[in-house]
């Protein structure tokens, strides 16, 4: 019976180019100068790929090829950043909206 190894949570050098070389063929530097993976590749997805975890492969691709878009790259940090915009918008139309500056009785 085969028995199941866990994810590696240190790579080698030459498996830290492996997963380099086939992210770098997976995806694209986006017009906002973030990594893009092409459609259905992930971080997950490639460590799936390799058996290694999903962190190994975000720490080659975050320090050779860059941070994921913020906007697309999950959804729940695009979540985040949608909020982040629109506690923004409130509080310019709240900074906008200016009080008597005197109260008549």
């Amino acid at each position: 019976m085969k028995q199941h190894t866990p994810p590696k949570s240190i790579l080698s050098f030459k498996q830290r180019m492996e997963v380099y070389n086939f992210v770098k063929e997976v995806g694209h530097v986006d017009p906002d100068g973030y990594w893009k993976y092409n459609d259905a590749y992930s971080d997950k997805s490639i460590a799936a790929h390799f058996g290694f975890t999903e962190q190994n492969v975000a720490s080659v691709r975050k320090g050779h090829l860059g941070n994921l878009n913020p906007q697309t790259g999950s959804p729940f940090i695009k979540k985040v950043y949608d909020l982040e915009a629109r506690v923004q918008r409130l509080e310019e139309l709240l900074d906008a909206y200016t009080f008597p500056k005197e109260v008549h009785k």
